[in-house]
């Protein structure tokens, strides 16, 4: 199959018509929660502040766990998310697109070379998770439920290559 879905640059969007996934932790009951979709010290220290996703035409959900490293056992979930969807989500009451799905290019290190390990070419990031300083939490906290349900709709379990499917 030829694929025709090329990385861009860091920051530059995805197409509306691609599909991404988000890989979850899960919660007590197994869905996704509001947690999976905040943004950790790092990514908040990041120049490109975003929750990491990954292209589905361009990785795999095993793929896109071994860049966990020592934390990839605590995900087994995956959502599968379509960017326009994503984009469409708004602040109930205000007309305003606060989230973009983009290419977030891997580094080795911190460093300027280019991570070259399978699955690299599709990492991405959802931005414009973060609260903006003069936004009611309560507001913000609607956009991220409304992310959270949107990911709950097609939660995926992470079948490792040692089982049996």
């Amino acid at each position: 199959m030829i694929d025709d879905l090329i990385p861009g640059e860091t920051g530059t969007s995805l197409p509306d018509e691609e599909q991404v996934f988000r890989l979850i932790k899960g919660s007590m009951d197994g869905k996704a929660s509001e947690a999976d979709f905040s943004l950790s010290t790092s990514d908040k220290l990041a120049s490109l502040r975003s929750v990491s996703v990954w292209s589905k035409k361009l990785t795999s959900p095993l793929q896109a766990i071994e860049f966990r490293g020592d934390g990839k056992n605590l995900y087994q979930l995956y959502s599968l998310l379509n960017v326009s969807e994503v984009r469409q989500l708004s602040f109930p009451g205000l007309d305003m697109q606060p989230l973009d799905v983009v290419w977030d290019k891997l580094f080795i290190d911190g460093s300027n070379i280019l991570d070259n390990r399978p699955g690299a070419e599709g990492h991405s990031g959802i931005t414009g998770l973060e609260k903006p300083p003069m936004m009611e939490r309560r507001i913000f906290k609607a956009l991220r439920t409304r992310l959270t349900d949107l990911a709950n709709e097609r939660l995926e379990r992470i079948y490792k290559e040692t089982e049996s499917i």
